[in-house]
């Protein structure tokens, strides 16, 4: 079921939450002594999850009741995960700039994918 509810596997994700784990933590200035919230405070992999339900697909009204946080809570998670995959230099994409470059990484694509596709 997890892989289903969040397109990884459990330990993919746990992955991705030790690569953004730094980044998030000083996003959202987490403090664990400090319990916000009626519920007390998020924890950073809920955030993760939360987000990563939502960009698989989920409502935000299935979420408020799966995880037991706020709407606002949940939007915060998005933006805040968003952020920390931006500022992980591990997670950065690069283009490459010049011609011959990208046409090495195109005759990749085509040597996978075993398609007949002309490059010009």
């Amino acid at each position: 079921m997890f892989r289903r509810t969040f397109r990884m596997s459990y330990e993919t994700f746990f992955v991705l939450f030790d690569k953004i784990e730094t980044e998030l933590y000083q996003i959202i200035k987490y403090n664990p002594e400090i319990k916000r919230g009626p519920n007390g405070r998020i924890d950073p992999p809920l955030r993760l999850a939360c987000a990563l339900r939502f960009f698989a697909g989920g409502d935000v009204l299935d979420m408020i009741t799966s995880f037991g946080i706020s709407k606002t809570e949940i939007h915060k998670s998005i933006t805040y995960i968003i952020e920390a995959i931006m500022k992980c230099k591990e997670l950065q994409i690069t283009f490459p700039t010049n011609h011959d470059d990208q046409r090495k990484i195109a005759e990749g694509f085509k040597k996978n994918l075993k398609l007949d596709l002309t490059i010009v």
